[in-house]
């Protein structure tokens, strides 16, 4: 037989070889041990791995460093782009019954998390206990990623329908997409390795699969196994191998999604700003009738509770309030504060129209306003409302 010499290493040329797993095309040692798997594949038996490897048709895997690199910067593009307009916060806030802006806020948070630390968590040179904890938590984190990324798309496009739903580019399984095959793995890996319904993320009978622990490779860095034992006796026991680099390629694929959703968010803003910034608003009648019709504008434009809400709302409630509920304070300074507050009336309007909303965008007028949280603190008691505003505005 002929050998090679790879660095220190005496070994045979590439050849169809075996393991528990299934044929493969690789090399073994000196000693007819393993010493590399070179093709990303299984083969089902010895005559298709033959040929496949006579002809070409094999995919020799990755080698290079499998350390993983997820730009920080993406997900802050993100965050900027869904931050950037009030009023798509406001429409998320309250959606259909709905409040999907927290959900965001939420996968905004753990993708952050993911993108920022998981290089942190490469450290499988410990003993056997230990690599299989630190893979189960690597493993979890790139779920927790994949997980977010499809909320994402169930708020923002309606479905969880991503471009790679049916992808199988990165595992490379003929019965099972990527996500699925995941799955799988995130299951055997770690999150339930004692209760599983399959061997190979597909084939579902009545049987149930229990994995080890997890153990070190020996073809490349990176690559671990699993025994699948079966409650079959009759059943022999398999082996599942994970490939980090897969691992890796699959988290970055999904987070890479965030370039689709960035895209997306601005055409749903670009279409809401267009569609508004064409519709005047028509006020008409009372200042009380003014006010209703700029708070259905305001929830059409901004959302319900978002944009001008309370200050539409608290302005409504004050104008309308009764005499006998301020007593203690004369009745000058009640109207002249009454007008005061209609008077900001056509400034919200304009305000509405043009989809312009900040923490300050009614100038000084902020000062006359009591906050919601202040409000509060006055038990909704128009009369103090009065006294401590009015008073106030009429020192102005």
């Amino acid at each position: 037989m002929q050998y090679e010499k790879i660095g220190e290493h005496i070994v045979t040329p590439l050849k169809v070889c075996q393991s528990h797993a299934g044929y493969y095309i690789g090399r073994l040692d000196e000693y007819g041990g393993p010493f590399s798997r070179n093709s990303k594949e299984y083969f089902k038996n010895l005559e298709e791995a033959k040929s496949n490897f006579l002809n070409g048709n094999w995919t020799p895997r990755d080698t290079g460093s499998i350390k993983i690199s997820l730009d920080y910067n993406l997900i802050t593009e993100f965050r900027n782009v869904v931050n950037e307009h009030e009023f798509y916060i406001g429409l998320l806030r309250d959606s259909n019954g709905k409040n999907k802006w927290n959900l965001v806020c939420s996968c905004m948070d753990w993708i952050s998390v993911v993108a920022g630390s998981l290089h942190k968590l490469y450290d499988f040179n410990s003993d056997k206990f230990t690599v299989t904890l630190n893979l189960m938590q690597y493993i979890t984190s790139v779920d927790i990623l994949s997980e977010a990324i499809t909320q994402l798309y169930r708020v923002i496009k309606g479905n969880d329908l991503h471009p790679l739903k049916t992808d199988k580019s990165i595992f490379k399984q003929e019965n099972s997409t990527d996500d699925n095959y995941f799955k799988h793995l995130r299951a055997a890996f770690g999150i339930h390795p004692i209760n599983l319904t399959s061997k190979d993320g597909t084939n579902k009978n009545n049987n149930r699969y229990f994995a080890s622990w997890t153990s070190n490779g020996w073809f490349y860095e990176g690559t671990f196994s699993v025994v699948l034992y079966s409650n079959d006796p009759y059943e022999e026991d398999s082996v599942l191998e994970l490939d980090l680099w897969d691992i890796n390629k699959y988290a970055l694929s999904r987070y890479n999604l965030l370039y689709d959703l960035i895209s997306e968010v601005k055409i749903i803003i670009n279409k809401h700003i267009k569609k508004y910034l064409e519709v005047p608003i028509y006020i008409t009648g009372e200042p009380i009738d003014q006010l209703e019709v700029l708070k259905t504008e305001n929830s059409k434009r901004f959302g319900n509770h978002d944009g001008y809400w309370w200050e539409i709302d608290i302005i409504c409630k004050l104008i309308k309030s009764s005499s006998e509920e301020i007593e203690k304070l004369d009745l000058q300074i009640v109207n002249g504060y009454r007008n005061y507050l209609i008077s900001l009336i056509p400034e919200i309007k304009i305000k509405l129209e043009n989809l312009e909303y900040n923490d300050e965008s009614l100038g000084d007028s902020y000062s006359f306003i009591p906050n919601q949280e202040y409000i509060i603190t006055l038990d909704n008691n128009v009369e103090k409302i009065f006294i401590e505003y009015a008073m106030y505005y009429n020192q102005f």
